[in-house]
């Protein structure tokens, strides 16, 4: 894969959003990317930071896709849609047995 860069103006931009981040996914993200572009490797980025490295692989290719906007997770996560129908299913079902 190619190696890891950011112009000097991209590093900063990354790094005031890590700065100003309050949510520690966000601050996890920018990191990522931070490490990434001074060589850091994914093994070493997900050992230091307690992650896993497919994390990793995910947060560079969002950003890279998505560039700054990508390093803050959707609000939408994989659980919350089987809450969603869990719930629709209790409504439904209370409903009938009313």
């Amino acid at each position: 894969m190619a190696a890891w860069t950011l112009t000097d103006q991209e590093f900063d931009e990354v790094d005031e959003f890590r700065s100003s981040a309050r949510d520690a996914r966000v601050f996890r993200n920018a990191t990522i990317i931070l490490m990434s572009s001074v060589g850091r490797s994914k093994s070493q980025i997900a050992e230091t930071l307690g992650c896993r490295t497919a994390t990793v692989d995910n947060v560079r290719a969002t950003y890279r896709y998505r560039g700054i906007a990508g390093l803050t997770p959707s609000r939408r996560t994989r659980n919350s849609r089987h809450r969603k129908n869990a719930t629709e299913a209790l409504c439904r079902s209370s409903r009938l047995n009313a």
